[in-house]
């Protein structure tokens, strides 16, 4: 751990507060809690503002009860630590992790926007739909995004619309790294469950199966199916009906739902949404270059081999999940409140 920045330490309220009561948090080190924007399974985010700076940020502190356990906390580390090191301009920043006695937690960035949960319902409410050169603007710099995280040995999991926020300019930044994992390193999970938003999971990771970059692929896919239609490719009354589909169902024609989509989108689907990751596109940026050709009519290229890059991953520990949506980085941070501790 880093020296602490936070100024001198101070005791921690013996409880973190409800979302109605933010005043009772008022400060924590030398930042000013103004507001609450969530509260997950292993957190509550704050908003709050940095007075020497005049900076507003986002405050992701530990809950209280959960810092007696190391593997809680090591989680926690590991989180800040991989994604503090990450310089992607669509990547959320994280400027500062520190602990408090036995409080912990992550500055990050604070992003005054929707999130692409809420553009989506959005479209789909009024019953328009995007189209292509739209879907190419938002999901070419997560490529991006992906393909940087993803050579530094980094890996998602969960990936999925209200985990990528829209800046006030309608830029994508993907957010809450709660779950990646540094390829290779200590892993700070429990066995039994599954990790993912089911909706957004890939077959592998519902099957607890080894993972590579190639799952967020599919989730990123996922997303894309549903940013295009207005709906996600598989639905179900469970969550087990839903894993099923991912391992067995064929992916659904996306043009009958959203007539302005050129014909090659259905290759391209189908192929980042292949039920075994070979058959994927093995890049994000193989995703993007697709994407791109569709849109100039040049039509899908083919899945590539799997490079170097693919091999060697490691196993996924699973988390239980249910479903959630939601909208701008409140109901992000809120959307977590409905699945596992493993979200922070």
């Amino acid at each position: 751990m880093p020296p602490s920045v936070m100024g001198p330490a101070q005791p921690p309220p013996e409880a973190i507060p409800s979302p109605v009561a933010p005043a009772v948090f008022a400060r924590l080190g030398r930042y000013e809690i103004i507001g609450v924007l969530g509260r997950g399974g292993m957190a509550t985010v704050y908003r709050a503002r940095h007075p020497g700076l005049g900076q507003e940020v986002a405050l992701k502190v530990l809950h209280s009860h959960l810092a007696a356990d190391p593997s809680f906390v090591g989680r926690f580390q590991t989180e800040a630590r991989a994604v503090a090191g990450l310089r992607h301009p669509n990547i959320i920043r994280v400027l500062d992790f520190d602990f408090i006695n036995d409080t912990y937690f992550i500055v990050m960035e604070y992003i005054a926007g929707e999130t692409l949960a809420e553009r989506t319902a959005r479209f789909a409410e009024q019953g328009q739909y995007p189209d292509l050169p739209e879907a190419v603007r938002l999901f070419t710099p997560l490529c991006s995004a992906l393909d940087y995280a993803h050579r530094q040995g980094m890996i998602h999991r969960d990936i999925k619309p209200t985990n990528i926020l829209l800046t006030q300019e309608g830029d994508p930044v993907l957010t809450d790294f709660g779950i990646a994992r540094i390829l290779g390193s200590a892993r700070y999970t429990q066995t039994g469950f599954v990790v993912g938003s089911a909706h957004y999971m890939s077959p592998e990771q519902a099957q607890d199966l080894t993972s590579d970059p190639r799952s967020d692929l599919y989730s990123l896919g996922v997303v894309l199916f549903e940013f295009l239609t207005g709906r996600v490719p598989f639905e179900g009354d469970t969550t087990a009906t839903v894993l099923l589909k991912h391992l067995t169902a064929s992916v659904p024609a996306a043009r009958p739902l959203n007539p302005k989509l050129p014909e090659g989108i259905e290759e391209v689907l189908s192929i980042v949404l292949a039920k075994e990751p070979e058959g994927r596109y093995q890049t994000a940026g193989q995703l993007a270059a697709a994407l791109a050709a569709v849109m100039s009519g040049v039509g899908a290229p083919s899945a590539p081999p799997a490079p170097e890059l693919m091999r060697g991953a490691t196993r996924v520990e699973a988390f239980d999940v249910t479903d959630g949506a939601g909208g701008s980085q409140e109901a992000a941070a809120e959307d977590d409140a409905d699945e596992t501790p493993l979200i922070i």
